[in-house]
């Protein structure tokens, strides 16, 4: 069976404390600008998550309509971006279309209860339409770092 291709929203945990990668983190990703429920995920032994499952659908309102007409969690991101498209068609061609996303790692049950002062790091970030997303998070109990990776 050939291997699922990336989502457009990928993310990378590395344990500065360490020097590891940070292993079977809980993550949740969830789209700001469209109601659409949230996407969750649990690093890999290499740190990474590359594709991301559906949460929760039962409380979305239409959701199995949804689920049968987008096949699931990638095309949730396909779905929004182009969503995000469409109400800014009347907009002048040359401006960039964006979504608002977050991410929201569970440190705490990574660290342990009381061991880390971040218990839940959450980064918030817009996507381009179109675009490929990859966001590394540098990680210790007691500080984190984050950027646009490639």
């Amino acid at each position: 069976m050939a291997a699922r291709s990336k989502d457009p929203i990928t993310c990378h945990v590395l344990d500065t404390t360490k020097g590891i990668p940070g292993a079977n983190i809980d993550v949740v990703l969830t789209c700001l600008s469209r109601p659409l429920g949230s996407l969750k995920a649990k690093t890999n032994s290499d740190g990474r998550i590359s594709n991301w499952q559906e949460v929760d659908v039962s409380s979305r309102e239409n959701s199995q309509t949804f689920d049968v007409e987008h096949h699931g969690a990638t095309d949730i991101f396909f779905h929004v971006l182009q969503k995000e498209a469409d109400s800014s068609s009347d907009s002048v061609d040359s401006e960039k279309k964006y979504s608002l996303w977050k991410l929201e790692f569970d440190t705490e049950k990574y660290f342990g209860r009381g061991n880390t002062f971040f218990p839940k790091v959450e980064v918030t970030f817009q996507v381009e339409v179109g675009g490929r997303y990859h966001v590394p998070l540098l990680l210790g109990p007691y500080s984190y770092t984050t950027y646009r990776g490639s």
